[in-house]
């Protein structure tokens, strides 16, 4: 009798349990974290960088004697903005997306007196002075630009032409950038993740092309803010003993591109 009493016992304990955990399910947590590890070396040499410092999510380390590096413990978001500096080289900016518990994101850092870093400082200059919607720096645009200047004829920079962002060819530039500075209340303007390719005195750079504007308002047209972020290839030539564009590309698809009322 005692064995019917302790069997019975532990069936209703099994189904009482059970009964429990279906009413007491856990929800999955709603923040999920991972690790991003990676390496930081010469864009000339593949030399690993010791002492570089990344930063990601404001957290900051210093790669090792073998240009590694790993910060633990980042949510898991779509765009998480990575820095990364070193002595001699110029500074690295760009966006990553983390959504898995391990992500691999090695960087380039070009040495600050090569070649590349002067190119990369014309694309710098070049945003910069057109973000600024200065009229007086129409000149220096125009002066970064070859006499050769052309924007690529396929459809996709033919559409950035049209919207105004890239100037169609030299001479067409002062007027582009006036039409710019007339329709823009406020514009940021920028190259990311640029990939740095030298060949004799010509260059290519495949660069994200990332812009923010917004509009005036007019009688026909109300104010409205566009954003747009695309892949794109930017040809320089040396002249010199200056880096000067002479072609301008977007190559679709669109990573973002937004238009809507303010």
């Amino acid at each position: 009798m005692q064995i019917k009493y302790i069997l019975f016992f532990l069936v209703v304990c099994f189904i009482f349990l059970t009964g429990c955990g279906e009413e007491t399910e856990m929800p999955e947590p709603t923040i999920k974290e991972g690790n991003i590890q990676g390496k930081v070396i010469d864009s000339d040499t593949n030399a690993p960088i010791e002492s570089a410092s990344v930063t990601i999510n404001n957290q900051t380390v210093i790669t090792d004697k073998d240009g590694n590096y790993i910060i633990a413990g980042i949510q898991f978001s779509d765009k998480l903005e990575v820095s990364v500096t070193a002595e001699d080289y110029k500074d690295y900016a760009g966006n990553i997306s983390l959504q898995q518990g391990l992500l691999i994101h090695n960087v380039s850092l070009v040495p600050a007196k090569s070649e590349k870093a002067k190119v990369l400082e014309v694309l710098e200059g070049l945003s910069a002075d057109i973000a600024s919607l200065d009229p007086d720096r129409i000149p220096a645009i125009q002066a970064r630009l070859s006499k050769d200047y052309v924007a690529s004829d396929d459809e996709a920079t033919a559409f950035g032409v049209f919207v105004g962002v890239i100037p169609p060819d030299y001479k067409g530039t002062p007027e582009a950038i006036e039409k710019i500075i007339e329709k823009s209340d406020k514009l940021e303007f920028t190259f990311a993740e640029p990939d740095v390719k030298l060949d004799g005195n010509t260059a290519s750079v495949d660069i994200i092309f990332n812009v923010y504007v917004e509009t005036k308002p007019r009688p026909e047209i109300p104010a409205n803010k566009m954003e747009m972020s695309i892949r794109g290839n930017m040809g320089l030539r040396k002249e010199g003993n200056d880096w000067k564009l002479i072609v301008w590309q977007l190559i679709p698809p669109f990573l973002v591109f937004k238009q809507e009322p303010l």
